[in-house]
């Protein structure tokens, strides 16, 4: 299972950071175009700007599996290692059920959006396309935080 998900989050890694290399081309090009050409690519702002919410989402889920996104931590000083542990287990968990909630939220904007049928300016793709990023985002952190929870679960010490 270990194995499985960690190959997952090598496709989570490589989807942002191949996003992130097309909008930087898709960009650089628009600006050559621009000032070269004085003729510019209608689409590649919008292409960015939604590209830009899909790595912002999977990157985020990657945050939450290498344990990058901040934290408060004033307990820990005061906590054994062993409560300091169960504390983090249950903030895990907590974080997992916020991100349950907050997928089931975005899923019903994401299919309302999708039954009006709206599609963007420029690029003529559905926004139901855009806004998918956030349930699948907070779909994939919700997983990394109970695999995370299930790993300290394991663990002997924090």
């Amino acid at each position: 299972m270990k194995r499985a998900f960690d190959k997952f989050s090598i496709v989570e890694g490589w989807f942002v950071g191949a996003l992130l290399i097309a909008v930087t081309g898709i960009l650089f090009l628009n600006v050559v175009m621009r000032f070269v050409f004085n003729n510019s690519l209608g689409w590649a702002e919008e292409f960015s700007r939604y590209s830009i919410v899909w790595v912002t989402m999977i990157g985020a889920s990657l945050c939450v599996r290498s344990g990058a996104h901040i934290a408060i931590d004033p307990l820990s000083r005061f906590l054994s290692a062993r409560a300091l542990r169960y504390l983090n287990i249950a903030v895990m968990i907590f974080c997992c059920i916020v991100c349950i909630v907050l997928c089931h939220y975005a899923w019903a904007i994401t299919e309302k959006i999708g039954r009006l049928g709206q599609r963007s300016a420029t690029l003529n793709m559905p926004m139901a396309l855009v806004y998918a990023a956030m349930p699948v985002g907070f779909a994939l952190m919700a997983v990394h935080f109970l695999v995370a929870a299930f790993g300290m679960l394991r663990k002997d010490t924090a």
